[in-house]
């Protein structure tokens, strides 16, 4: 995954959470900060780290769990 697609993915995660329910609010408030700051990090530096996909991965997959 290149930059762009990270930043592309990271837009789908904030996206999805603003469908969760009222008692995620906590977490996905949590989420935010941390995706958002990654994604400013990709933009600025025009890169992404394998590190940041694997995150970006187990953001989704904790996102997607409370979407069930």
């Amino acid at each position: 995954m290149d930059h762009e697609e990270a930043i592309e993915y990271a837009d789908e995660i904030l996206s999805d959470l603003d469908n969760l329910p009222e008692r995620a609010e906590e977490f996905a408030e949590s989420v935010r900060e941390k995706v958002e700051g990654m994604k400013d990090w990709m933009e600025e530096h025009q890169a992404v780290t394998e590190k940041m996909v694997a995150a970006l991965q187990n953001i989704r997959g904790g996102v997607d769990k409370w979407l069930r």
